[in-house]
């Protein structure tokens, strides 16, 4: 063969290695329901999200808040008004600016009850004004107290001051929107072919249930430091996602299935990850359903359960054993007295079996329950074990496992008796744990009432002194040991590989954001 033939091919080569080597290609686990910020609730979609859009304020490494699409932004001095400076070289990807414009239009659309959005509250739970009204269907959007001042200048108004306002924005449902795509598209809107972002990235190809492929966006303002060209999404999760990574196919997990945490701890200690997280793993319990109608029943559940046994020696991933909603590292949160939690685990299961006696139970008429869960390596280890504890006190339990859709459908729809529950933070401050179970709230899948909880949640948000304000979170998780709607299990830690090669994961990040454009190969491949 000729040398200058045999030369040419090994450049080509080189070179097709070099094309493949800026591709970072990240386990995703599940296929994304929709792209549309507005209507997803799922870190599967918030993680794409986050490449494809930008708000106007972002997280540093550390889960700091530092400037976005708003340069700069100042308040008010009762604390009500906000006003942010967009920057000027802020651009769409089609090669539009970013306006104020476009951030209203987002905000009016989430808000609408047109809209259906699973995340419609959240503008009702930063105080924005008339947010309530609109999403109730007594007030129309363009009555939310959000508007343009110019093309530049964005003003917000709340109803009263709320201290941790700022950290909201980072939620993807509070990105801007291109409105002549999304009005121009429909539901479509978010197809390769149409969808425009203003991120880091834009999106190149979806294969659904295959991959997500997004690419660096030129048009980006901070485009200088995103440093890998391309990124790849696969929906894959557990053993099939590990044997991957180690294949050399994903350089990034989502997670690490749990019977092999010990392993690689040890023999992949460089690439092996753990940091804590703002999240909590529960088991919601469906109140208007007759099995756990009853607050006895509930708390009988929920005493047998050794939450030690589950964090350290079944999922034993360094997790914390959890007897609250909120996560203790939670930015001022001050752990309260949880009365079961000081108590012995035979004694509780001793009460447990006083209470499934008081509700009518016995060993002739044994409690059966269904217990829903999604087809996880992990859960299902973690709900045999429930199931086990459970049947110590008389309980049978049937085991129900479902892929993602499945799952939600059941979830919204009320369709289960126990689920397995996990909510991760959408910000560093309490609220965004305890306002799921408020009356009436999207994500409160197990119906929970009670005013006593609901006033203890609004008092919380016009309280300005934190101490005061971390008081009532307090007093809200004692009336949740009380009521029992959900049973907390652990509070979630980030397990997850990271190619040798690859930098910039987020090690001291408690909400492990992860921005595509933060990574960086350590050297050249």
């Amino acid at each position: 063969m000729h040398l200058k033939f045999i030369m040419f091919l090994l450049l080509g080569a080189a070179m097709s290695l070099r094309v493949q080597a800026r591709t970072l290609v990240i386990g995703n686990s599940a296929e994304p329901q929709s792209l549309d910020p507005h209507h997803t609730e799922s870190v599967v979609d918030f993680r794409i999200q986050r490449d494809l859009f930008e708000g106007l304020v972002v997280h540093d490494d550390s889960g700091g808040i530092i400037p976005g699409q708003a340069e700069s932004w100042v308040v008010s001095n009762d604390a009500k008004t906000y006003i942010f400076k967009i920057r000027s070289n802020a651009r769409w990807s089609n090669g539009d600016p970013v306006t104020a414009q476009d951030f209203v239009y987002s905000w009016r659309r989430l808000a609408s009850p047109k809209t259906a959005s699973p995340y419609a509250w959240y503008l009702e739970a930063a105080m924005v004004v008339h947010a309530a009204e609109i999403t109730r269907g007594e007030m129309t959007s363009d009555k939310l107290g959000v508007k343009a001042v110019d093309d530049q200048t964005l003003q917000v108004d709340l109803t009263s001051p709320l201290p941790y306002f700022i950290k909201m924005l980072t939620m993807m449902n509070m990105v801007p929107l291109h409105k002549r795509t999304v009005e121009r598209w429909g539901k479509d809107w978010t197809l390769p072919e149409n969808l425009i972002g203003n991120g880091a990235y834009i999106l190149k190809q979806w294969v659904v249930n295959e991959k997500v492929g997004v690419a660096k966006n030129q048009l980006y303002w901070n485009k200088v430091s995103t440093h890998i060209e391309n990124v790849v999404f696969l929906p894959v999760t557990g053993v099939g996602e590990l044997n991957r990574y180690k294949a050399g196919e994903i350089h990034l997990t989502q997670s690490v299935p749990v019977e092999y945490v010990a392993q690689l701890r040890k023999e992949r200690s460089d690439e092996f990850k753990s940091t804590s997280s703002f999240g909590t793993v529960f088991i919601t319990l469906n109140t208007r359903h007759p099995k756990v109608q009853d607050v006895r029943v509930r708390r009988a559940l929920s005493y047998a359960i050794s939450r030690e046994a589950l964090a350290d020696k079944i999922i034993a991933q360094g997790n914390l054993p959890a007897y609250t909603l909120t996560p203790p590292v939670m930015q001022g949160f001050q752990l309260p007295t949880i009365d079961y939690r000081e108590q012995r685990l035979p004694e509780r299961i001793e009460q447990s079996e006083r209470l499934l006696k008081q509700a009518g139970y016995s060993e002739s008429n044994p409690l059966r329950i269904e217990l829903v869960f999604r087809a996880r390596d992990s859960a299902k280890k973690m709900a045999v074990a429930v199931s086990q504890m459970w049947k110590k006190i008389g309980v049978q339990t049937q085991l129900i496992s479902v892929e993602t859709g499945d799952y939600s459908a059941r979830r919204c729809s009320g369709a289960f008796q126990a689920l397995v529950s996990i909510w991760l933070a959408d910000y560093n401050e309490a609220s965004t744990m305890l306002n799921i179970l408020t009356s009436g709230h999207s994500s409160n899948h197990g119906h929970y009432v009670s005013g006593i909880y609901d006033q203890l949640i609004i008092r919380s948000r016009l309280e300005q002194n934190e101490e005061a304000r971390n008081r009532l979170y307090g007093s809200a998780e004692q009336q949740l040991s009380e009521d029992m709607p959900i049973i907390p299990l652990y509070h979630n830690t980030r397990v997850v590989l990271v190619h040798p090669n690859l930098g910039g994961y987020p090690l001291n990040d408690p909400q492990s954001t992860v921005y595509s454009r933060n990574f960086y190969w350590k050297n050249a491949l």
